[in-house]
């Protein structure tokens, strides 16, 4: 395992990563959107999402943001090279050449934006995702640029889940999974090929079905667990047969995985259960998915993870190229909301 100061790369408190497109990392801070040009040697302000004053007022201050989430959870790039992100319960849009963020999706009720994907086509989706308690039904929202607006286009039915954890395309199946949560019957893989006309159920039940992210290939999936009631892994899923592979256990719940400089990398974050014990926020690596090796950890920080978030290392969503190896950790001892920006030579890679 690596040790920070044993290696050079750059460092940028302050910021998150989220997105990069084209070799262009976008990072965050609260309400502010910047990019870091190709060379990296220096930042370009891109714009500011205006929230009503007391939550632009509060986002300025770090233990404000982070206990009301008053900053982007995910940012991503529609066909047109406009930026598209989740702040709150909205989907902001930044058309290209613009500084300012106008609101196009505002959820009234129910939970917020979670799981933005765009398709080939260019149409975009995102589903839903709140504490839900009731069990209430949970809705995916779909998008075609050329007609500029979003509509709600499907709904899953009350009582089958808790929330949607994330929507992934899948290039080698031609089609899109909606991947669902909490308790055992609630966990599911779900599967449409027509863009929800209809959605086929492939998997449900257990907590080895609960993930928020996927490695799409040809033999299968491949994915971390995001469970606090169960011990977690990575594991192989081959949808066709139900063949279901535990691949190496891992030390806490999983929500972000991504491939870059031609590695596949997962964290865990630190959401403490009676499985959960380890008190670290992971980043690990991976050749050829099966065998991994732990790069970094980051010690969770004394602020409690219910009202300040959970330590974690956030991984940004790649669009393009992606030549370094960039994360984000929030919510640990001394590099809370800090972005990490290496080359692979420089990790060991």
């Amino acid at each position: 395992m690596i040790q920070l100061n044993s290696i050079v790369g750059r460092i940028i408190r302050g910021y998150t990563a989220l997105l990069i497109r084209d070799k262009e990392i976008y990072i965050t801070s609260g309400i502010k959107l910047r990019k870091l040009n190709e060379s990296l040697l220096h930042d370009i302000p891109v714009a500011t999402e205006p929230l009503d004053w007391p939550l632009n007022i509060a986002a300025c201050f770090r233990l404000f943001e982070r206990a009301g989430k008053l900053t982007f959870r995910e940012l991503s790039r529609t066909a047109k090279n406009n930026i598209i992100g989740v702040i709150r319960k909205q989907l902001v849009l930044l058309l290209e050449g613009e500084n300012s963020f106008k609101s196009v999706l505002k959820v009234e009720s129910g939970g917020r934006p979670k799981g933005l994907v765009t398709l080939p086509s260019g149409k975009m989706y995102v589903g839903e995702y709140g504490l839900n308690p009731q069990r209430k039904a949970m809705r995916i929202w779909g998008n075609n640029e050329n007609e500029g607006k979003w509509e709600q286009i499907y709904t899953l039915k009350a009582g089958t889940l808790r929330h949607i954890h994330n929507i992934i395309w899948d290039p080698y199946r031609k089609g899109l999974w909606v991947l669902t949560g909490d308790l055992d019957r609630e966990c599911a893989f779900l599967f449409t090929d027509d863009e929800f006309k209809t959605v086929k159920q492939i998997v449900r039940g257990g907590q080895s079905y609960r993930a928020c992210n996927l490695f799409c290939r040809p033999e299968g999936l491949y994915y971390a667990t995001d469970s606090e009631l169960d011990e977690n892994w990575m594991v192989f899923f081959e949808p066709t047969t139900l063949k279901m592979e535990r691949i190496q256990p891992l030390p806490g719940s999983s929500i972000y995985a991504n491939f870059m400089a031609g590695h596949y990398f997962i964290s865990t974050c630190v959401e403490p259960s009676k499985v959960n014990r380890y008190k670290f926020a992971t980043l690990w690596c991976s050749k050829n998915l099966y065998d991994w090796k732990k790069v970094i950890e980051f010690e969770k920080d004394f602020w409690p993870g219910e009202y300040f978030g959970f330590g974690n290392i956030i991984l940004p969503k790649i669009d393009g190229e992606c030549p370094f190896i960039v994360f984000s950790a929030v919510a640990v001892k001394k590099y809370d909301n800090t972005t990490f920006i290496f080359k692979p030579e420089e990790l060991g890679l």
